[in-house]
């Protein structure tokens, strides 16, 4: 099945959920698992399903008296149909949820074949052309659709492969490069070995391994100092531009830091975003502090929607234990980790090991990072080198290898100085590269 088909089906169970029963955290509650397994049985076959079957599925999580009781909720609220067939309870949708379900999808196939014309038409554009174009088509969207979503996902794909066809040019500072006889890029980098530099054009999405062990770091060298951490949650209320909440996180996290610093006096915090699939983000913030209090939950409520953000918060304490911190009382629902270090590690796994995740294509979207933190739980600071043997000319198109343009870049010399270091990049020969993938391996860079 379509992954926007599946989160087409997710947000209309969501909303069905929340306006017929105003419920909160939707996705772990039984009545979000029967829909869902009845709505896909509909899409695929067209048919409901036996309610023993739907039992039979559930693995025991939940009580035989507990479900049917459910099912029963869901009838009288005219979400589904309960009949016998051959003595056993038969289980489908309402014709009006089959038949709203049946338009979300034939709208989506239509959106889908307007964003495929869309998507061929930019497939000679620039990388840096993408992110402007995307972030112009969805500049006014309060929430996404699954059609909009999916549409950003095929944006950051055709980015990511730009990006792979893009190299850095760097020359040693106070020497010329040799463009006598020489027709393309490769024949500079050839002839001048020993003056000039190609490196890969890397982005955040390129490393994403590093973020996971970056969490893990953090939450240990936070052990070091601290006996207790808070796990907070913070919603927004869903009245705000998708591409200002980048600069709303931050003006009103630090209120919010400023008061917990009265509060606690020195704490030092890891802040997490994730998205719904609404586009929507949340925040996950873990609070490290020697005092085992810190603000009562419908307080935090009442101060983070006095900013004019969302009333939805959660507040869970956490002790220390070994090189991380497990769960003092209660730990959230979806939660199975007895620590935090697995439990946030998860999450980052879950979305950093599938460069097709829809939640890379919104943190591109949006600019928002995937986690901040205080600067003090960095221990491995980075060592900044007076050693200044490279500039910086250009970034240059694999697919486009333009002497003239890097001509001008020389002779117009109006550069900016930037310096690398061995650890900021990482080594891959590319096919492009192949020629001068010997080179870059002995190289230096101090």
């Amino acid at each position: 099945m379509n992954e926007a088909i599946k989160l087409c089906v997710e947000s209309y169970i969501k909303d069905l959920l929340i306006h017929k029963f105003n419920i909160s955290n939707v996705k772990h509650t039984l009545e979000f698992t029967i829909l869902y397994k009845l709505f896909f049985e509909y899409l695929t076959y067209k048919i409901g399903m036996y309610a023993s079957y739907i039992y039979a599925s559930l693995k025991g999580k939940v009580n035989r008296k507990t479900f049917y009781y459910v099912l029963k909720k869901l009838a009288k609220k005219n979400i589904i149909i309960l009949e016998k067939k051959d003595g056993l309870l038969f289980v489908e949708l309402s014709n009006e949820h089959k038949q709203a379900i049946i338009n979300l999808i034939l709208n989506l196939q239509k959106s889908n074949s307007e964003y495929s014309k869309i998507i061929s038409s930019l497939e000679d554009s620039k990388a840096s052309f993408l992110k402007k174009f995307a972030r112009e088509q969805f500049k006014d969207k309060i929430e996404l659709t699954p059609i909009d979503i999916d549409f950003i996902k095929q944006l950051f794909n055709l980015y990511m492969v730009k990006t792979d066809e893009m190299f850095l040019f760097f020359k040693k500072i106070g020497v010329d490069v040799d463009l006598s006889d020489c027709d393309d890029i490769f024949d500079v980098v050839e002839q001048n070995k020993d003056k000039c530099l190609v490196l890969p054009y890397k982005t955040r999405f390129d490393v994403l391994y590093k973020y996971v062990n970056k969490i893990r770091e953090l939450i240990s060298n936070a052990t070091l100092k601290y006996n207790y951490a808070f796990f907070i949650t913070l919603t927004f209320k869903r009245d705000k531009k998708l591409l200002d909440i980048n600069k709303l996180i931050r003006h009103n996290w630090d209120k919010l830091r400023a008061y917990f610093r009265k509060l606690l006096g020195d704490f030092c915090f890891l802040k997490i975003h994730e998205f719904h699939v609404n586009g929507y983000p949340h925040l996950h913030i873990l609070i490290f502090s020697n005092k085992k209090w810190l603000i009562h939950q419908r307080k935090l409520s009442k101060i983070w929607e006095k900013y004019g953000m969302g009333k939805i918060v959660y507040i869970y304490l956490l002790k220390k234990e070994n090189n991380t911190y497990v769960w003092y009382r209660y730990r959230p629902k979806d939660c199975k980790s007895g620590n935090i270090t697995d439990y946030l590690t998860k999450y980052f796994n879950k979305v950093f090991n599938d460069k097709n995740d829809w939640q890379l294509a919104l943190f591109w979207l949006t600019g928002l990072r995937f986690f901040t933190y205080s600067y003090k739980l960095n221990e491995c600071k980075r060592q900044k080198s007076n050693k200044k043997e490279y500039e910086f000319i250009g970034v240059f198109d694999g697919n486009n290898y333009s002497l003239e343009k890097l001509l001008a870049y020389l002779i117009k010399h109006k550069i900016e100085k930037k310096y690398i270091s061995r650890d900021r990049y990482i080594y891959t020969t590319k096919d492009w590269l192949t020629p001068i993938a010997g080179m870059i391996e002995k190289l230096w860079i101090g």
